[in-house]
């Protein structure tokens, strides 16, 4: 599918949509019409067809989607594999750590015990 200088042509002639004038939109609107039919023609239907088809599997898609939301909260909010178990976990770890308490962080320490006595040595000769 080889570019025709006649459709370079026609590209050429569509002006540009960077304006803020408004006889630069209608005139970019107008050249976009008349460019419309010749480049339809060179572009194809299969393309179109393509994108139809495309489209039809979106909606698809979506319409499984929806369903799939009201049923059980959708794809984006189903926790990942493995996360039930993960959970049920948290409450465990949350009572272990419950069990130490501020009393027992303001406490002095237990006082060390005393050190064992220094043994001397005996010679017998």
């Amino acid at each position: 599918m080889l570019k025709t200088d006649a459709i370079r042509t026609v590209e050429a002639q569509i002006t540009t949509n960077k304006t803020t004038d408004l006889e630069g939109i209608q005139a970019y609107i107008q050249s976009s019409l008349q460019a419309l039919g010749p480049l339809t023609e060179f572009y194809g239907q299969e393309a179109i067809l393509g994108l139809e088809f495309a489209n039809y599997q979106g909606r698809q898609k979506m319409d499984a989607e929806l369903v799939n939301v009201l049923i059980d909260g959708g794809y984006k909010y189903r926790p990942p594999p493995g996360a039930m178990e993960r959970s049920s976990n948290i409450g465990q770890t949350r009572q272990r750590r419950r069990r130490r308490t501020r009393s027992d962080d303001t406490d002095d320490p237990p006082p060390l015990p005393p050190p064992p006595p220094k043994l001397r040595q005996v010679y017998l000769i």
